[in-house]
């Protein structure tokens, strides 16, 4: 963990899947509180899905002409404006338009699905040509693996203390309660998304760099 090429790839995922966590889990009740419309929410999700699966062979595309690093910034900035777009106008414009929006989230959040495992063989090899202690794939997986559990269950922890906060009852919806459920989709992980945007930034190693380190080794 006093790895900083490592820690700028590794934070910035559990932030991310952190705040993916959080929106997924709270779209159920933005679609039946918000929308007045569970029905939807199968459909938002899996509109969310479709289109991030749907959507990786284009970012592997576009990763080998613009790197891993900014394609990954600008898939989850993509999905940093959806979600506030869909928590703060989705009273406004309705369910149909919260399905849409989904579904271009989906477009930025596929870069979450395919960057993240694309950069983690980079830092494998980076650390074995750096360090000179062999391959140490085990390790960093673990980590990997054990930062997106982290992530899962901090967003379920912190999506039940915020609904406990604001009073969230099934049977007798409130305005604060209502408040709570726009920001658990929508400003609330975005906080996450730009603390990720913000490390990620300075993680070193593009095609440039990569190449250097092979040529020297």
């Amino acid at each position: 963990l006093k790895e900083k090429t490592f820690l700028t790839a590794l934070l910035p995922w559990t932030f991310f899947i952190t705040g993916t966590s959080m929106v997924q889990g709270a779209l159920v009740y933005y679609f039946t509180y918000i929308f007045g419309n569970e029905g939807l929410f199968q459909i938002a999700l899996v509109a969310l899905l479709f289109f991030s699966l749907a959507c990786i062979p284009l970012w592997v595309k576009i990763s080998n002409k613009i790197g891993k690093k900014k394609s990954y910034m600008i898939g989850m900035t993509i999905m940093s404006v959806g979600v506030m777009a869909f928590s703060l106008l989705g009273p406004i414009l309705g369910p149909t338009f919260g399905v849409i929006l989904m579904a271009f989230c989906g477009i930025g959040l596929s870069t979450h699905y395919v960057m993240p495992h694309a950069i983690l063989p980079d830092i494998v090899e980076w650390d074995a040509h750096t360090k000179g202690k062999g391959r140490r794939e085990g390790v960093y997986s673990s980590l990997w693996t054990f930062t997106s559990k982290l992530g899962q269950a901090l967003a379920l922890a912190l999506n039940g203390w915020i609904l406990a906060l604001v009073g969230y009852s099934s049977t007798a919806i409130t305005s604060l309660s209502r408040t709570g459920i726009i920001l658990l989709c929508g400003p609330l992980p975005l906080l996450w998304y730009v603390v990720g945007l913000s490390v990620i930034k300075h993680y070193p190693i593009d095609r440039a760099f990569y190449e250097a380190m092979i040529s020297e080794a």
